[in-house]
Order: C-alpha cells, then structure tokens, then sequence
C-alpha cells in the first residue's frame, strides 16, 4: 500500500505542476498578444491617414477653377451682392396663442455677370413678386425655423422663391441681417 500511496501523491503532484505551468505559459501568451495588439493599435493611430506632400501652386490654381466649386451654388468673394429690401411681417402660424412679428434686411449674392440683371429684375421689373415670394416665407415659416440661429431653412426657401419668381436661377446664396422676431 505505501507503494501505491507514492505513486499517487507523484502522479498529483506532478498534474499540479503541469496544470501550474500551462497556466503560466497560457498567461505568458496571452500577455505577448494583448502587447502586440496594442503596439499595432497605437502604430496606426499615431500614422498620418493621408501622407503630407507639398501642394504645388499648379494644383492650388486647378483646385480653385475646379468644376464642382462652381456647381453647388455656392457664394464666393466674386459673387456681387445685391441688397433687395427691408422687410416687416407678421406671422400667425409660428406660434398657437399670439402673432410673431419678423423684420430683417435682405441682401442676395449672384454671380457678376448676372448682377445687373438680377439688380433690375429685383428693384423694377419684378420688385413685387419677389417682396411677395419673401414675405410668404417669412409669414408661413415654423417658429423652430426663426429660432434657428442660422436661418438656413428660410434662406434656402427665400432662394427657391425668388429663382422661381423670376425663372433663373439668379441667386448663389441668401443674406439675412439685422433679424428680428418680437413675440405677442
């Protein structure tokens, strides 16, 4: 019996000591990998996405005259801007239980060699249906969109308008200034 009680206890005591060293090893590479992966992770963030070159001044002079700069509709430093009127209008709509009273000064950009035609097409020949067209913007406009401190929803309403109005697209961007709205 003594002779089997030995070879028990070496059998036990060596699984304790395997098991021990392969959680060890386990441990040892489980540490090796969570070293590489953030050895790698911090090797791509701290990479540049797009590398630096020098832009030449031919690329700076295409990337200025590109075609896409001249399609969205954009306002540049070349646009000519055209003032159009002072407007005072109420809105009942904003609001449930009062009025809402706007004013503000309206000035629009347009290409220059458009601008003499917008200038009279906006001052005489259709001077009251482009005040029309605005102040129906401003009269039917939500309160969120008054409170907008940006006033984007009512400036690109007030461009469609006044491009529909007057059958070209005229317009590139909307000026809003002097914005007020006076709740009652």
């Amino acid at each position: 019996m003594s002779t089997d009680e030995a070879s028990t206890e070496q059998l036990v005591g060596s699984e304790s000591g395997s098991s021990t060293t392969k959680l060890i090893k386990i441990g040892a590479l489980l540490a090796v990998v969570l070293g590489l992966q953030v050895i790698v992770v911090w090797w791509l963030l701290s990479r540049p996405a797009v590398p630096a070159t020098e832009v030449t001044e031919e690329e700076t002079i295409e990337g200025q005259f590109d075609e896409d700069n001249f399609n969205d509709g954009a306002s540049s430093v070349t646009d000519a801007e055209v003032v159009i009127d002072s407007f005072n209008c109420t809105n009942t709509s904003a609001i449930d239980e009062g009025v809402v009273h706007v004013s503000f000064h309206l000035s629009a950009t347009t290409s220059p060699s458009n601008e003499t035609d917008f200038q009279v097409a906006v001052t005489q020949t259709a001077e009251r249906r482009v005040k029309e067209a605005v102040e129906r913007v401003a009269r039917n406009a939500p309160y969120e969109d008054l409170k907008d401190p940006y006033l984007n929803s009512i400036k690109r309403q007030i461009k469609d308008e006044i491009n529909k109005v007057l059958r070209k697209s005229y317009v590139n961007e909307i000026l809003i200034t002097e914005f007020k709205i006076i709740e009652q």
